[in-house]
């Protein structure tokens, strides 16, 4: 082996000159200097957070589909996938459009059209099958479309 291999085997092969961390609930050593054992790790702000804002989003969600149209948050994480699949990849039919983020697809069409309400350059038509489409409109296609409503 060249020296420079043994170098990296034996950087690889110190033990780390850290001090154990410890479970900020049980007290036994963790993994990796985290601050939680894995019997624990729902406690970490981290997750109660992140569980936080999924029930969060399941109630905005069960209220949308009750038909309470308020509770659309735009800024939130649906309104920001929904937006976010349609930049990303185009012109999508709102049932693939909801097959690809697992949402049904009346949830997806009342988000687009909470989009086109407040503004935002969401087009929703009929497909050649009959089947509602969304997009993005081009920033020319906006300009053109407050054009005609103007005139």
């Amino acid at each position: 082996m060249t020296e420079v291999t043994l170098k990296v085997v034996d950087r690889l092969s110190e033990a780390p000159d850290k001090a154990p961390v410890y479970c900020e609930v049980c007290g036994s050593a963790t993994r990796a200097g985290k601050p939680f054992c894995s019997a624990h790790v729902e406690q970490s702000p981290y997750v109660s957070s992140l569980r936080e804002r999924l029930e969060s989003r399941e109630r905005e969600q069960k209220a949308v589909m009750a038909g309470n149209l308020r509770a659309i948050d735009l800024s939130g994480d649906t309104a920001g996938e929904i937006y976010d699949q349609l930049s990303y990849y185009g012109s999508r039919s709102v049932p693939r459009l909801a097959r690809d983020l697992n949402h049904p697809s009346p949830l997806v069409l009342r988000y687009l059209r909470a989009f086109q309400r407040a503004g935002y350059p969401v087009e929703i038509s009929i497909s050649p099958r009959g089947k509602p489409m969304a997009r993005i409109m081009r920033f020319d296609e906006v300009a053109a479309a407050r054009y005609r409503k103007a005139v």
